[in-house]
């Protein structure tokens, strides 16, 4: 049923794409046990921090490699910076999700924003609070009305991000689980671990690569899933088709189509003419 705090506050009110993932992508690093070493750009690095950082990205590739043997073995060397590419992305949206609130914890907080701007817009409602605060401090009249109309703004704002279908259902229940308040065109992670896995496997068989099976699909995913495991990504069930197939089900979503379209264009410009017949 939906909140009747939140309804309440509702009617007293009378309520009628991302920067930082290109910010994480651009300073992208592998962390391990003692250092923080960046992939790329490493020109600035003395010689020693040069080469860890070079280990570091020689031992991603040959996690790589595991991954593009999974759908076609041999694969050409490039397959495997491609993966490294995409995995970047989904690593980004990872951190980004790690760190983001639940739906049952941004709910709470809105509602305690709507509830915090809305009282002390009624508190600034009153004669004689207004009247001491204008005559024993530096509040100007202007500001204050300035504040009452921010307050109120911000209170209904608060209210309509709790209506959200990201937080409720059809019937205004508040949703349950652990799952994340994303932003309304974000994708988790895997999902965008799945698109990578699907656009490479869409290139290749428009190259003349026999179509992978399904089978094939899910532990190409699930070995570039498992390829960081020092940013906490849990290694989980060992069934990588119980994994994967809800994900690989949405990979048409449109949500995921700048990944795919990104993808796209780091196969053609890595490939080349690249073609299964000619393998050049």
């Amino acid at each position: 049923m939906p909140n009747p705090q939140l309804s309440g506050l509702s009617a007293s009110l009378q309520l009628s794409s991302s920067p930082a993932r290109d910010d994480a992508l651009r300073n992208f690093h592998v962390m391990g046990p003692k250092s923080v070493v960046p992939l790329t750009g490493f020109c600035w690095m003395d010689a020693p921090s040069r080469k860890l950082a070079q280990q570091a990205r020689e031992a991603q590739l040959t996690k790589m490699e595991k991954v593009t043997r999974s759908i076609l073995d041999p694969a050409p060397s490039w397959l495997g910076e491609v993966f490294l590419y995409g995995s970047v992305h989904f690593m980004s949206q990872h951190l980004v999700d790690d760190g983001w609130p639940t739906k049952k914890q941004m709910w709470d907080t809105l509602a305690e924003a709507a509830q915090s701007a809305f009282s002390l817009y009624a508190l600034l409602q009153k004669t004689a609070v207004v009247d001491f605060l204008l005559a024993t401090s530096e509040l100007k009249p202007e500001t204050l009305g300035s504040l009452s109309g921010t307050l109120l703004n911000i209170a209904s704002c608060a209210v309509q991000a709790c209506q959200s279908p990201v937080l409720v259902d059809k019937n205004g229940a508040r949703r349950k689980g652990r799952g994340k308040a994303l932003l309304p065109r974000a994708m988790p992670a895997r999902y965008i671990c799945a698109a990578v896995v699907s656009e490479v496997i869409c290139f290749l068989v428009e190259r003349g690569v026999d179509q992978p099976s399904k089978d094939a699909a899910y532990i190409a995913a699930d070995l570039l899933w498992k390829a960081w495991p020092g940013h906490g990504i849990q290694a989980g069930t060992t069934n990588p088709k119980r994994i994967w197939t809800r994900y690989f089900d949405a990979v048409d979503d449109p949500r995921l189509k700048s990944i795919r379209v990104a993808i796209r264009e780091h196969l053609l410009a890595r490939s080349g003419g690249w073609n299964i017949k000619t393998r050049i």
